[in-house]
């Protein structure tokens, strides 16, 4: 039995009197729980916009670039084979001037490139007549050959008009590809003719006897001219003569195709004409070289009037840019071009004998 009263059911309990102390000790207050500090905001709010713009941009450039490659490359495989077109002058269509240029040293990719507009104008029976925006101190004696027998054939073909204009050079294979044409017209500061043909070589054979550096290379039995030309031995005369040879069977050629293209015009014998020699756009025109001092705009007039044409259309061909050109940036081929990289083929380029129709000033 309890010591204490206890209380009635719903009551608490009864303390043993009044004012009495308590048996048990006195209750704590509860401790207060500190606040709960607020969670700490994310550092990362500026790296995650950073990142997103940077998302957004490399997406950007990525889908630009996605649309100029389907472009490019729909330009590369549609039917004007690789190349882009300029209105110069608006007219019918049915009576359109196609001008084509040909600039810089020719080379192989030069006349691979002239070829795909020559198709795509030999297709087009729109196209009534062709200048030809000569610009080149020449090039190779093959390339330029091509060229010149694809306008050939381009005007036994399609029978339009052959006109050119000439911009600062023509000389040598750039007179070479202007030859065949109908109408020649020469810019008042052309420089043109230097009808000729160069064998470029090097000859160290004395440097390699001071080093004591000696060829070993074999030829077979009796093809004793395999070698003519080699940079590691002295030159005999009969090499010599083998070589000058070869180097005026492609005169030969070079005059033959400026007689053949000028004909009656050429007020000069070959010995004068075909000297070598540079000439002014006077000069070429005093010697039948060229029918006309003027400019450009002379060149499209004689084309329309040549093919007879009263509402002319005036177009101007070139090549698409590439990538990086159009991203402003050098070509990945120009920046392995101008690296000093020296490997075999480096080496042989510069090594080898090179026949050509140019003409570099020495």
């Amino acid at each position: 039995m309890s010591m204490f009263p206890q209380p009635p059911p719903g009551q608490g309990p009864i303390h043993p009197g009044a004012g009495a102390p308590s048996p048990y000790p006195p209750m704590m207050p509860p401790m207060p729980y500190p606040p709960v500090p607020p969670e700490p905001r994310s550092g990362g709010g500026w790296v995650r916009a950073i990142f997103v713009t940077l998302a957004t941009t490399i997406f950007g450039l990525s889908l630009t670039l996605n649309i100029y490659l389907l472009i490019y490359t729909g330009l590369m495989r549609g039917g004007m084979g690789g190349s882009v077109t300029s209105v110069v002058r608006d007219g019918k269509v049915d009576q359109t001037i196609a001008v084509v240029p040909i600039r810089g040293i020719i080379t192989q990719q030069t006349f691979e490139q002239f070829a795909r507009w020559m198709n795509a104008i030999e297709e087009d029976s729109r196209i009534k007549g062709l200048i030809l925006e000569v610009d080149t101190p020449g090039g190779e004696v093959a390339p330029s050959d091509q060229i010149h027998q694809r306008i050939v054939d381009l005007k036994k073909k399609r029978g339009i008009p052959v006109v050119v204009s000439m911009g600062g050079y023509a000389t040598s294979g750039g007179y070479y590809v202007s030859a065949p044409a109908d109408h020649i017209v020469a810019q008042p500061t052309t420089w043109t003719g230097s009808i000729g043909v160069r064998l470029d070589r090097l000859n160290i054979s004395r440097l390699a006897d001071k080093y004591g550096i000696e060829d070993n290379s074999l030829h077979a039995t009796g093809s004793d001219f395999k070698t003519a030309g080699s940079i590691w031995k002295p030159e005999t005369p009969e090499e010599r003569a083998y070589l000058l040879g070869l180097v005026d069977d492609a005169y030969r050629i070079f005059t033959e195709v400026v007689q053949k293209g000028r004909g009656s015009k050429l007020t000069a014998p070959m010995n004068v004409i075909a000297s070598g020699k540079v000439f002014t756009a006077m000069e070429a025109s005093k010697l039948g070289l060229v029918d006309q001092v003027g400019y450009f705009d002379d060149a499209v007039d004689k084309a329309i009037a040549l093919a007879n044409l009263n509402q002319p259309r005036v177009i101007r061909y070139s090549r698409p840019p590439s990538l990086w050109e159009s991203l402003g940036v050098e070509s990945a081929e120009g920046i392995a071009r101008n690296a000093l990289h020296w490997d075999r083929s480096v080496l042989d380029e510069l090594l080898r004998p090179r026949l050509m129709y140019h003409w570099n000033g020495s």
